[in-house]
């Protein structure tokens, strides 16, 4: 039987939202959730399909843990805590308190 529709290359429409005439295969058809909506746009006036819309639709999980994990168990050293210093003293962090005496006028 062949092709029920000529291709239109001379026609023209009009945009479902501004009404402005374009040509018929300049018109791009929106989606709403991977679904048409029925209207043709001018590119000026064309919303694709947002991305937030698709939430839910693909597998995003992460895993955060790991199953069964083993921890180190070795030398007390490598469990320890040791504070970097610029100058090259690799001696752990000392943290003194004192007192303060603040006087105002």
């Amino acid at each position: 039987m062949g092709q029920t529709w000529a291709f239109g290359k001379k026609a023209y429409g009009f945009c479902d939202r501004c009404g402005f005439r374009y040509d018929l295969p300049d018109l791009r058809e929106e989606y709403v959730y991977f679904t048409k909506t029925g209207l043709r746009t001018c590119p000026e006036c064309w919303d694709r399909d947002h991305e937030q819309l698709r939430v839910g639709r693909w597998d995003v999980s992460d895993a955060e843990s790991l199953r069964d994990p083993r921890p180190d168990n070795g030398e007390q050293v490598s469990r320890g805590r040791f504070a970097w210093d610029p100058v090259g003293n690799l001696s752990p962090i000392r943290i003194t308190v004192g007192t303060v005496k603040v006087t105002t006028t």
